[in-house]
């Protein structure tokens, strides 16, 4: 152990992904020092992850440095298979291992959901698009074979300016930058948002070092029982995450605060290895119940996606949707739907694992969102082995996972055939996302031991009106693809969504709430008698602060308060940047 540090910052900032370089950068512009600890390396702008669009979907499985692959619980609503569930790490987080495209969501559902005021919100919206450099990539190939079926079919072109609208819109916002050729280059949050100030010095970054928990103590005054007053952490040998030494870092001046930006994963894991949580499975582990905050790991939603592959009849179709773009492999069009939730054909086929809720007889008066992504399938032949050996068989069994190795080495070998990979190159694809679950999980700890992951379980497809809402959307695409101009278009479908739901569903890697925040229209109960006082349905409130603890917020994607219907990526930078108004903010007649 080494001896502690005390620090001279005003922020020490946990976790160096959208949503914290976002805020860090908005705080060193008002003149505040930052201390960023990110588990990863600082900055990997050299390395191919940002110069190839094609070469996120292999990073993000790839492991270090650019993610740590993770698992989910096996989930029995999808035949008890385990998931992918990455996260990006290093500077960028999982800014670096995405797609770059860039959506708000639906307007209306932050103005319904959000205790913030929503012209505020488009502020920082429109703050961060500008410092990224966001800008609008044209529909090639697919993307002009779907927008003709949705024509024909009476669907509107939309252009929603970074907000959903039902319709298809053409092309995409997206954070990479076109360059001469096919592909573009990633704008990354570190690199554009971050690194400037870590090198003239206004930003102090720590990286390869893991925070292993938060330290508290008894605070003085105030409506709290506790304060945050720095975090212990672990200097991590990178390629091994083996932790080489561990040190307390403390606050030394007065009115600093700790923030976790780390991620709907790791936030609720490090809450819960300091204390804060249901007292009960606390106490079960044989960690002291600081704070009693049952909402804590809780909430935990993912967007779903379902793969859907046309051949097509032609030649000089199928050349046409491998036409590629600067994203490289998907991001064409956005199609997004409104389906009503009311079972349908195929349903009970499904339903073996799902639960139905009290609420689920008036499933016919709820409405579903859902969208589909038109993508090429020019990376099809590298992201497919990994997909379909992921898809097939049971992973909660030794054998299962043997089974699924060389299953995927059977696949990538298949793949290299030129015959094979042309035709899978050449193939119309699409991803049906179903964008509002209603299904959701939690994220627990394994044990108190701060290096083992986070048991994660998010309930995929455990309510069956999420079934229902993917089987109506794909009843849509269906209609689309039996216009005239598809029926032309199409000679045959590979595995049928109605038939292969359960196997073919995957992640969306869009996990968010577990660390919700008040919703709009609620109240946040305090208390000064230490461990009482927790709000019913969130953990921190409407400033982000901590419930409970004072000197201690969370602002990422585990925050909101309600899913975007879109990916998470532009929500995690919007709170980045609107919690840092919220921080400085409060130091107005509070100075440091």
């Amino acid at each position: 152990m080494l001896p502690d540090k005390t620090l001279e910052h005003d922020y020490i900032v946990v976790g160096a992904g959208c949503a914290g370089c976002a805020m860090t950068r908005s705080l060193s512009q008002a003149g505040k020092t930052v201390l960023l600890i990110e588990y990863g390396a600082a900055a990997i702008a050299e390395r191919e992850v940002i110069r190839d669009g094609k070469a996120w979907w292999k990073a993000a499985m790839g492991g270090y440095p650019y993610s740590t692959p993770h698992r989910t619980c096996p989930q029995p609503g999808l035949g008890r298979r385990k998931l992918q569930a990455y996260r990006g790490i290093g500077g960028g987080g999982s800014g670096n291992v995405n797609a770059g495209l860039w959506s708000r969501g639906r307007r209306a559902d932050y103005v319904a959901h959000w205790p913030w005021d929503i012209r505020e919100m488009e502020r920082s919206f429109e703050a961060v698009e500008e410092a990224l450099g966001v800008e609008r990539i044209a529909p090639r190939g697919p993307g002009h074979l779907f927008a003709r079926m949705a024509e024909e079919a009476g669907y509107n072109e939309v252009h929603g300016h970074g907000w959903v609208e039902d319709g298809w819109e053409p092309g995409v916002l997206s954070t990479f930058a076109p360059l001469s050729g096919t592909l573009g280059q990633r704008r990354g949050g570190f690199q554009k948002l971050v690194a400037q100030q870590v090198a003239h010095g206004g930003v102090e970054m720590m990286d390869h070092v893991t925070v292993t928990g938060v330290l508290l103590e008894p605070a003085v005054g105030g409506l709290s029982p506790l304060r945050a007053v720095g975090v212990e952490v672990g200097i991590v040998h990178g390629p091994t995450g083996i932790v080489t030494a561990r040190q307390r870092l403390l606050v030394g001046r007065s009115g600093a605060q700790v923030v976790l930006c780390a991620g709907a994963i790791e936030s609720p894991k490090l809450l819960l290895l300091s204390g804060i949580g249901d007292r009960e499975e606390l106490l079960s582990l044989g960690i002291a119940c600081r704070v009693h905050s049952p909402q804590v790991g809780r909430n935990l939603q993912d967007h779903m996606i379902v793969p859907m592959v046309h051949i097509c009849k032609t030649k000089a179709q199928r050349m046409q949707t491998a036409q590629t773009n600067p994203l490289g492999s998907h991001g064409f069009l956005h199609f997004s739907v409104t389906v009503p939730c009311s079972g349908g054909q195929g349903a009970d086929a499904h339903s073996k694992h799902t639960k139905h809720t009290k609420d689920s007889k008036d499933s016919k008066d709820l409405v579903m969102r859902a969208q589909v992504l038109v993508m090429d399938a020019s990376a099809a032949d590298v992201v497919s082995p990994d997909c379909i050996a992921g898809c097939l068989g049971r992973h909660d069994t030794l054998l299962g996972q043997a089974m699924q190795a060389v299953l995927y080495t059977l696949l990538s070998t298949v793949m290299k055939v030129s015959v094979v990979k042309s035709l899978v190159q050449s193939s119309y694809s699409a991803l049906l996302c179903l964008m509002s679950p209603v299904s959701h999980g939690r994220v627990t700890l394994a044990s108190r031991n701060p290096l083992e992951g986070a048991l994660i379980d998010p309930g995929y497809l455990s309510d069956q009106r999420d079934v229902d809402a993917l089987l109506a959307a794909s009843r849509v695409h269906d209609a689309l693809a039996a216009t005239p101009y598809g029926r032309g278009l199409f000679a045959m479908q590979l595995m049928p969504v109605h038939k292969w739901l359960k196997a073919l569903a995957c992640p969306y890697f869009h996990h968010v709430s577990t660390c919700r925040m008040v919703a709009k229209g609620h109240r946040t109960l305090e208390t000064r008698n230490e461990g009482e006082g927790m709000h019913e349905t969130a953990v921190v409130d409407d400033k982000l602060r901590v419930i409970g603890v004072e000197g201690l917020r969370v602002a990422d994607a585990s925050i909101a308060p309600h899913m975007p219907c879109a990916p998470t990526q532009a929500m995690s930078y919007m709170i980045g940047h609107h919690a840092a108004k919220l921080l400085l903010q409060d130091l107005i007649g509070h100075p440091t």
